[in-house]
């Protein structure tokens, strides 16, 4: 079904990934927002910007028109969606904006996680116990052997890269002599969903 997501002021017609579904996903997003940059006024001095020139620069009302296609793994190469132990997730998404928007920019964003326990890597390190029967179980005395701090615990790792070029479309998006990517659709690090735990 169609449902509206982001910001107000903003459509973006959708279907999203049902919630038991693991497997790759591909989509295609259009988005139509109308973003307003307000810059902060100095307290001391009310005339004057407590921001960056560049901030100042992109002060105003703007129409940010927008395509974005992607691929996410959604989990499907790890053992648990939510709460991973071993495995690798991943996902590549791009978007393209433009007329008859304000702005005008190519992004390109993609990464990739593992996950690793440090039980199989103890037993890669130190070798199997060649009497281990496959059961399962294990007696006293091998359980005093497994450090209680290495049973349950993973490895994780992620990486994430971006491009962004910015786009005039001859003269129809933005200024030919000063095309810059507006500070809000660039890449920052940090934010929520950055670490797992």
């Amino acid at each position: 079904a169609n449902h509206a997501r982001g910001a107000s002021g903003s459509v973006r017609p959708s279907i999203g990934p049902p919630e038991g579904m693991a497997g790759p996903y591909l989509f295609l997003d259009w988005e139509a927002t109308l973003r307003d940059v307000l810059p902060r006024r100095c307290a001391t001095h009310p005339f004057a910007l407590d921001c960056s020139p560049e901030i100042a620069r992109e002060a105003g009302t703007s129409l940010k028109h927008s395509a974005t296609a992607g691929v996410l793994w959604n989990g499907c190469f790890v053992d648990d969606r939510y709460d991973p132990t071993m495995g690798c997730d991943a996902h590549l998404v791009g978007e393209v904006a433009g007329p008859p928007g304000d702005v005008g920019f190519a992004k390109l964003k993609g990464g990739c996680s593992w996950h690793f326990p440090v039980e199989l890597l103890r037993g890669m390190a130190f070798g199997v116990d060649g009497d281990d029967d496959g059961s399962g179980y294990v007696d006293d005395d091998e359980e005093e052997e497994h450090s209680p701090t290495v049973i349950g615990t993973t490895l994780h790792s992620s990486f994430n890269c971006g491009v962004i070029r910015p786009l005039t479309f001859n003269g129809l998006v933005g200024n030919d002599n000063d095309s810059v990517v507006p500070s809000s659709d660039r890449f920052f690090v940090g934010g929520p969903g950055q670490l797992r735990g």
